[in-house]
């Protein structure tokens, strides 16, 4: 068994699709380690740039990326790869450090954000090591970078429930404004062992600072923000439960 993220490229607006490839299997090759995801974004013009989550699978490439019975999560880091051929080839990936959340397990949770002027947000949340059987203290957060991605100095929390109770998964971040982002997350009650609604959080100064959650009371689970412009934000999130199927919303008042 082995998990490895496929590439597939259309030169023809995406007409036409070339034959997949995994293009960052080489740099991981008897390592034992294995990259789980992989997020693109367009960073500068023919610049891209892709957050991956490696991941250690301790020796045992059948054991599962999550473990149903802790709840804990695979050692997993967050790495940067950059291309300047469109994809065709990627650069050795670089590890990027969390601050205090370095000796847990720590996965990208969507595409690199560009805020202008170098400032990128990488967002990631924080879970608890594969065997460790005690409470899950879980974080959303994101690293950001003032320097096109050569560093990645500041720690942002993007949501935390300090009751513990509520656990704010999969942070979808978007830019809906010059300093302005929004972030869909799948709320999970960790008491009841229930989903509840979408939640969303809002950034007014460029991803430093975010506001408590707020309920969107949409029936979901990963929750993705679309900036559409003039305060249109479009949310698409999978409704597993209800409408078994995905639904997109849109709110007019940039995700209030």
């Amino acid at each position: 068994f082995e998990t490895q993220v496929l590439q597939s490229i259309s030169s023809d607006g995406g007409r036409a699709w070339s034959k997949p490839t995994m293009p960052f299997r080489e740099h991981f090759l008897d390592t034992g380690l294995t990259v789980h995801t992989a997020y693109v974004t367009e960073v500068e013009p023919g610049r891209l740039m892709s957050n991956l989550i490696v991941t250690d699978h301790l020796g045992d490439p059948s054991l599962p990326f999550f473990n149903p019975d802790t709840g804990g999560l695979m050692p997993s880091t967050i790495r940067i790869s950059e291309s300047s051929d469109w994809g065709r080839s990627w650069a050795e990936p670089r590890t990027v450090r969390t601050g205090r959340f370095d000796d847990e397990p720590v996965a990208p949770t969507s595409a690199i954000v560009c805020m202008g002027g170098g400032t990128l947000i990488c967002p990631f949340e924080k879970h608890k090591n594969y065997y460790d059987a005690g409470e899950l203290v879980h974080y959303s957060g994101a690293v950001i970078s003032r320097d096109g991605g050569r560093t990645w100095p500041e720690l942002a929390i993007v949501a935390h429930d300090p009751a513990r109770r509520r656990l704010y998964w999969d942070s979808r971040v978007a830019r809906i404004g010059e300093l302005r982002l929004i972030a869909g997350l799948w709320t999970h009650d960790s008491v009841e062992g229930k989903d509840l609604t979408v939640h969303a959080a809002l950034s007014e100064d460029g991803g430093r600072t975010w506001a408590e959650p707020m309920d969107t009371c949409i029936a979901g689970q990963n929750a993705w923000p679309v900036a559409l412009g003039e305060g249109r934000v479009l949310l698409a999130t999978v409704d597993r439960y209800g409408k078994a199927a995905i639904v997109a919303y849109l709110s007019e008042d940039g995700g209030r």
